[in-house]
């Protein structure tokens, strides 16, 4: 019996041991996380790409915002609230916040890259991003024009890029896109020409336009008001000063309404 009883001493003595030891750790733990030296002293902003200078978010009204998620200890910081703010603020399209021992917090922030503005019954409804994703901020820069549904937005980001592409060497761009819910492709170029390429085969309807362009169309270039190249094998114009006629091998799955006023225009 006198045995047991020591025994149960010895390791009741180890739990007391034991608590008071994780008190003691728990004590320390916490007073060293009201040191000030744990205190944020750092908010670092950059960009996703190679941590280059952001373009267009304010720092500064950013940090406003975050500050009182931010501040005091780095163990008691708020991320989650931060994240939150972070991603209602305009021209942040994603943000990373990360803590860094000991006093410092990173943001990797995505931003908006403005490729339009995006056009609803005629008026301004916010701004597309190169992803095709609508969103609200103040931009004083030029922008050029998409009118479409906001489901194809993202497939007319990836499209206007493509078109982009093929006019560039022509010294021409896009200043207005449309694509209707039929889905056909209408742009107007920099230059007031309407470019019509339809809903089939549109990336090679538009490298048609380019070689026709190159070949035939730039020498007529102030006359034009509208370049159709919705056929197989041909395509149709029309002068701004009156009208002109039905091209030659028309499309029959594609067939404009106004062909019956236009004249026969063979590619070049």
């Amino acid at each position: 019996m006198k045995y047991n009883e020591r025994l149960l001493s010895g390791t009741g003595l180890k739990i007391l041991y034991s608590v008071v030891s994780i008190l003691l750790f728990a004590a320390v733990i916490r007073f060293s996380m009201n040191l000030s030296y744990f205190h944020i002293s750092t908010v670092d902003m950059v960009g996703v790409r190679d941590e280059q200078p952001l373009k267009y978010v304010n720092k500064e009204q950013l940090f406003e915002k975050l500050k009182p998620y931010l501040s005091g200890s780095y163990f008691h910081i708020d991320l989650d609230k931060a994240q939150e703010t972070a991603m209602q603020t305009e021209w942040v399209s994603d943000v990373k916040i990360q803590r860094i021992l000991p006093s410092t917090v990173r943001l990797t922030i995505k931003e908006h890259e403005p490729v339009a503005v995006w056009i609803r019954e005629g008026k301004t409804a916010g701004l597309v991003d190169s992803e095709g994703k609508i969103f609200q901020a103040a931009y004083q820069g030029k922008l050029p024009e998409f009118d479409g549904e906001v489901n194809t937005l993202p497939q007319m980001a990836t499209q206007f890029k493509n078109f982009n592409d093929e006019l560039h060497p022509l010294r021409l761009s896009i200043l207005r896109l449309q694509y209707t819910p039929r889905a056909a492709w209408t742009m107007m170029l920099n230059n007031g020409i309407e470019l019509r390429l339809g809903k089939q085969d549109v990336n090679t309807r538009m490298a048609r336009f380019v070689t026709a362009w190159q070949h035939s169309l730039r020498e007529h270039a102030s006359a034009l008001d509208y370049v159709d190249m919705r056929y197989s094998d041909g395509f149709a114009t029309r002068n701004r000063a009156g009208a002109v006629s039905r091209p030659v091998d028309a499309d029959i799955h594609d067939t404009p309404e106004d062909t019956k006023q236009t004249q026969n225009v063979k590619q070049q």
